[in-house]
């Protein structure tokens, strides 16, 4: 079975790289004060996972009569462990892989279906609408599918600094909103 991964297959992050995110990780002041080389001594270990989201690609048509609608991409997203939500400018680029290992490095998600991703994603369509003083738009989801986000799960031994941290596998940025989210509850609130 294929997996679909967020990123581009043709750039994996370094390991430079990623010692810098977790650099950037420490904090504004902390990260000033341990060097590379202690960062990367610092790593006990480091996983892959594929952290699953749902992507929804949508069109928003925005009427201004009598002049024919405008129409405007969104691309929102549902983390699909902890419903957390919002919108991205760009479409990020997706690539497909068959590899074994792949599914085992995959978090179960607690959002399993398309039925049960709408409803965060129209959730997502109320807050695009408040940017809209007069007439409301109307929305039309083209494509939603469930993709995986590759992150590095890193384990430290470092005095002052977490014990764990989330690192975007593409990017190299630290995820730790997105990995504090994981324990909450209050995405799954629809309100």
């Amino acid at each position: 079975m294929a997996t679909q991964l967020i990123g581009e297959k043709e750039k994996p992050l370094s390991d430079k790289a990623l010692i810098a995110g977790v650099r950037r990780g420490l904090g504004p002041i902390r990260r000033f004060r341990v060097s590379s080389a202690q960062a990367a001594s610092a790593i006990t270990s480091k996983t892959l996972i594929h952290h699953p989201m749902w992507l929804a690609k949508i069109l928003t048509f925005a009427d201004r009569p009598p002049f024919p609608p405008k129409v405007r991409p969104n691309v929102a997203f549902v983390d699909a462990v902890s419903g957390y939500r919002g919108v991205m400018e760009t479409v990020p680029p997706l690539w497909e892989t068959t590899d074994d290992d792949a599914s085992a490095r995959q978090i179960k998600p607690k959002i399993t279906t398309e039925e049960k991703a709408k409803p965060y994603v129209r959730a997502v369509l109320d807050k695009v609408d408040r940017s809209y003083m007069m007439k409301k738009p109307r929305h039309s989801i083209e494509e939603l599918n469930l993709v995986y986000l590759p992150l590095w799960k890193v384990k430290l031994a470092l005095p002052g600094a977490p014990e764990e941290m989330v690192i975007n596998a593409n990017t190299g940025e630290p995820e730790t909103y997105l990995a504090r989210q994981w324990s909450s509850t209050s995405w799954h609130t629809l309100d």
